[in-house]
């Protein structure tokens, strides 16, 4: 949220000479078949970080993170800069639009927190920025389905999840698609992250409740395998949606969509997975091999 002084900044921008534009939402334009953001620019505030060990951030040994929401995610998502909101006060007091590669964002807090935990090197460039535009989307081709299992995130203090809608955005802006109907369709589902397996099995039996092709034998949640899970992300780090197992759907927490798209790349679906929601329309010899989780 931007204070005061901040949106003074912005609407001088506005009436000046520089050809700027406020708009309170990033949307999704396609160009070319490509989406590109509009606009281009998201404002939000710095928070800065050391680049090296835990010592204070000084000019030489800082990098600018911000919070996730799901405006920085969305505006990563489809390439727009994320910049912190000094541009705004500078380029006032200069009667210019500045050049605003000094005030980027170079990633949000939680990336930067994982990165620094696990040990990894942080660099001075940025991992925000998603996808050029004039390559194939991540999840281009890939079809996702959402369960609602209505989880209340005041059971975790602190914890928002995203919500349905924020999550079928992402998936779009990223070059996916999201169905409501068939489950044979789909590439995974994907479900809130503090759902419990007994919530999402209950969700799933509302949904076949009321269709006559699955029975309550024929459906069930087993265990996932590593191979089908890597099998489902190109060695591009794109997804693989020219595979699929019309029997066989992934179910990934939202963490997942949220992950990948922070940091840039599409994570190691194993981390994420609850289990596989399996169809037995055609059970085959090697049925009593197969695990089912417990509900």
């Amino acid at each position: 949220v931007l204070n005061d002084e901040e949106c003074e900044a912005l609407t001088s921008l506005c009436n000046g000479k520089v050809g700027v534009r406020i708009m309170s939402d990033i949307l999704p334009v396609s160009r070319g078949g490509i989406l590109c953001p509009l606009p281009t620019i998201l404002i939000t505030h710095a928070i800065e970080k050391p680049r090296f060990g835990n010592a204070k951030p000084t000019r030489y040994n800082s990098i600018a993170t911000c919070h996730r929401t799901y405006s920085y995610m969305k505006a990563v998502a489809l390439g727009a800069r994320c910049v912190d909101a000094q541009w705004l006060k500078d380029c006032q007091a200069s009667g210019s639009l500045l050049c605003c590669d000094s005030y980027s964002i170079w990633s949000d807090l939680e990336s930067y927190n994982a990165l620094f935990a696990s040990g990894a090197k942080i660099e001075g460039v940025t991992i925000r920025g998603s996808f050029p535009f004039n390559t194939i989307s991540p999840l281009d081709g890939a079809v996702f389905g959402f369960i609602d299992t209505k989880t209340k995130d005041a059971k975790l203090p602190g914890f928002k999840s995203l919500t349905s809608v924020q999550i079928s955005s992402l998936i779009k802006c990223w070059g996916g698609s999201v169905s409501n109907d068939s489950f044979t369709l789909m590439h995974a589902l994907i479900a809130r992250d503090c759902a419990t397996l007994n919530q999402i099995i209950c969700n799933l039996k509302a949904s076949f409740q009321d269709n006559r092709d699955v029975s309550a034998e024929s459906w069930s949640i087993e265990s996932c395998n590593d191979e089908e899970l890597e099998a489902l992300i190109n060695k591009d780090g794109t997804m693989n949606h020219s595979y699929s197992d019309d029997y066989r759907i992934p179910i990934i927490r939202a963490k997942w969509l949220e992950n990948s798209i922070c940091m840039n790349s599409l994570q190691n679906l194993k981390e994420y997975c609850i289990g596989v929601l399996c169809f037995e329309f055609d059970m085959g010899p090697n049925v009593d091999e197969r695990q089912t989780l417990l509900c």
